[in-house]
């Protein structure tokens, strides 16, 4: 029975660890700020949002990937992993489309252009 206690710790220390939440913020740091790096460089405030987002996707997708599996590798089980990658799947397209509705409506309007008696002035002095 001696032998027990150094195998059970042995095993534990086979176990993969899952990513400390410093960890895991960092990482979605890092894909929110590549979001939003691409979403000034191809989003024209016109087109489609989710047109943009498919167009950011494959920018941001190696980073969005660690942020996945930084959380996926606190899960117990391969199921549970499985189930929560699906998940985090769904989810990559909704999330990058806020991202730029947000940064669209975070931006300053255009100048309201003044109302022409106002320019005739300007151009008369």
């Amino acid at each position: 029975m001696l032998w027990v206690l150094p195998v059970a710790l042995a095993l534990m220390g086979c176990v993969q660890q899952g990513a400390t939440d410093a960890e895991k913020h960092a990482t979605l740091r890092a894909w929110v700020s590549c979001i939003r790096h691409a979403a000034d460089q191809l989003d024209d405030g016109r087109s489609d949002p989710v047109s943009i987002a498919f167009g950011i996707e494959p920018v941001c997708a190696g980073l969005y990937g660690q942020f996945t599996e930084a959380i996926v590798a606190s899960e117990k089980t391969e199921d549970a992993m499985s189930d929560l990658r699906k998940l985090y799947a769904t989810q990559e397209l909704p999330l990058i489309t806020t991202v730029v509705l947000i940064r669209r409506a975070n931006k300053t309007p255009p100048p309201i252009a003044e109302p022409v008696s106002n320019m005739r002035s300007a151009i008369e002095d």
